[in-house]
Order: C-alpha cells, then sequence, then structure tokens
C-alpha cells in the first residue's frame, strides 16, 4: 500500500507546491488505479532480479528498462517541447539492463525482451491517457 500512499501525498500536496495544479477526485482515482496494478508487478520484478534463475533476471531487466524506454518514447511523441527528457529516459532505458545484467548472455537477454515491454507500456499509457480524456 505504499504506492497508493505516495499517490494519495502527491496529490495532496501538489496544490500546495505547484501553482495552478489541480489534484481532482479522478486524477487521484486513475493512477491509484496505475499503483495497484504496477506495484506487485515491479516488486516481483525486484524480487526476480535477486534470482538464480537466468530467464527472471532477464525478465527484471527488461521490464524496468521497457517501462523507461516507453515512457521516454511516449513523452518525445506527445510533448516534443520535452524531447530531451524523452531520448535521456530511452538511453536509460538501453543502459538498465546492460548496467544490471551479471553475463553477457543476460544483457543481450534483457535487450531483446524489452521490445515486448515496450509495446505493452506504450499501450497502457494510451490506457491511462484515454483514461484522462474520458468525460
Amino acid at each position: 500500500m505504499t504506492l497508493v500512499g505516495a499517490v494519495f501525498g502527491y496529490y495532496v500536496s501538489v496544490p500546495f507546491i505547484v501553482e495552478g495544479a489541480a489534484a481532482d477526485a479522478r486524477s487521484v482515482a486513475i493512477w491509484v488505479i496505475v499503483a495497484l496494478a504496477g506495484g506487485p508487478v515491479f516488486g516481483m520484478a525486484g524480487r526476480w532480479w535477486h534470482s538464480d534463475r537466468l530467464a527472471r533476471r532477464i525478465a527484471a531487466t527488461a521490464l524496468l528498462g521497457g517501462v523507461f524506454f516507453a515512457e521516454g518514447l511516449d513523452r518525445t511523441l506527445r510533448n516534443p517541447h520535452l524531447g530531451a527528457v524523452g531520448w535521456t529516459m530511452m538511453a536509460i532505458g538501453v543502459a538498465i539492463p546492460l548496467i544490471l545484467g551479471r553475463r553477457n548472455k543476460e544483457r543481450l537477454g534483457g535487450l531483446a525482451a524489452e521490445l515486448p515491454v515496450i509495446l505493452a507500456a506504450l499501450g497502457a499509457y494510451w490506457i491511462i491517457n484515454s483514461a484522462f480524456l474520458w468525460s
């Protein structure tokens, strides 16, 4: 429940920190749902990264790196003025399996396994962004 608490804490504090920022109930609900779905997935990935099984370590690094890459790509395409941030996030996404991998086989496997993660994450971003547009 730490992620849910972080979402609530963010939305309670952001109007006081960022002038003109709104924290409506709909935004809180969307991000709580995302936190409840993503928290266990990334918690499992963190545990898998410590595993002795190669496939689990590859999946863990691909998940983290793929989501970073997808976030950077989404940010670059949706907000061209944030292109430098997006490109940096994509570079981090590529670097994660290379840095966290223990052997070359694991590093290359992590990079290859990022593609389906990137596609799934872009689909999730589309759903999340659509949820903010529904009226």
